[in-house]
């Protein structure tokens, strides 16, 4: 399973026209990095693969702390 953190694309803009990038999204990783990463992850038959460098804090969060991830999305989304 790869749990990508954001991925420096543009995703957003081709999702809905006339959108813009998110700025979140242009301090992303970049696609030749996250392609990297899941292919040595896969060559290295891991289980999970973290993309990005706040998908494992995130991962944890959701699982050992939900209610504080959700917090902290919905204070980021509102920034």
């Amino acid at each position: 399973m790869v749990c990508p953190g954001f991925i420096r694309s543009t995703i957003s803009e081709n999702a809905l026209e006339g959108s813009k990038i998110d700025s979140k999204i242009n301090k992303g990783t970049d696609p030749a990095v996250c392609a990297y990463d899941i292919l040595c992850g896969v060559a290295n038959r891991k289980h999970e693969i973290y993309v990005g460098h706040l998908a494992s804090a995130l991962i944890y969060l959701r699982r050992f702390f939900p209610w504080l991830l959700s917090h902290i999305l919905l204070h980021i989304r509102s920034i």
